[in-house]
């Protein structure tokens, strides 16, 4: 088998922030990605949530995510066939987009609304919906995306007992993959977790409702972007065209 990140490969960090007092009813979140390309860092965006909480924070950032991602790969032919493995430290995003979301879709093959087996709605499911039938139901994109579970916020001298639980839990997908995560690709999976986790505080904390942060060396222009937003609907973020970071 090969390591996880070995040869041409994307890896996307994904993860979410939040803050509740439920003393005043407040809730606010953010959802943070960072990108790298062949182990150096190009990107780091994500937004603000506001009335949100943690969860809503981490299933949106796997979202933008993957949209990203495509739309990098769309732009430049040269990362058409780099593999890319997206890294999450929320159980339930990464066992709803690697094992449920399948049992989901073929249970409501028939119904606007998806429900889970014991006929309660699932959580999200416009999020879920979408990027099942734009990306994952689709076997092209299976072959070449690894979603894996790593925990947050780790201490260095946590790293082996960690990385144990780590081969276990996400095994399955990757020997389907033929790639094993060795401990020095563990150790570099935490370090960009922990920079995911920096990225979503300040969002947070500063109120971005759109942040992007771009390498110098980035070959990305700005232009205006369409997110998907909570609500269904296109957010439409105006950026400077033609200027780089």
């Amino acid at each position: 088998m090969k390591d996880l990140l070995e040869g041409k490969c994307i890896t996307v960090f994904t993860d979410g922030s939040s803050y509740i007092d439920k003393k005043t009813n407040f809730y606010e979140a953010s959802s943070a990605i960072v990108i790298n390309i062949n182990s150096e860092e190009v990107c780091r965006f994500g937004c603000y949530h506001n009335n949100g909480t943690n969860s809503i924070g981490e299933v949106y950032a796997m979202m933008l995510a993957i949209e990203k991602v495509e739309e990098l790969k769309r732009d430049n032919s040269e990362l058409k066939d780099y593999f890319t493995v997206y890294i999450s430290d929320s159980k339930y995003v990464v066992s709803s987009l690697n094992e449920w979301i399948h049992g989901w879709a073929a249970l409501n093959k028939y119904n606007e609304i998806w429900k889970s087996s014991s006929n309660k709605p699932i959580a999200y499911q416009w999020i879920m919906k979408y990027l099942y039938e734009k990306y994952i139901s689709k076997h092209s994109w299976q072959e070449n995306n690894l979603i894996i579970h790593i925990n947050g916020h780790i201490q260095s001298k946590d790293i082996s007992k960690y990385y144990s639980k780590a081969l276990k839990r996400n095994s399955k997908q990757t020997w389907k993959h033929q790639r094993a995560i060795t401990k020095h690709t563990f150790e570099s999976l935490v370090q960009g977790n922990h920079i995911a986790d920096h990225v979503a505080e300040k969002i947070r904390l500063e109120k971005l409702f759109y942040y992007e942060e771009r390498n110098e060396n980035s070959l990305w222009v700005k232009r205006k972007r369409r997110i998907p937003a909570r609500n269904q609907r296109w957010i439409i973020k105006s950026r400077k065209n033609e200027s780089r970071i």
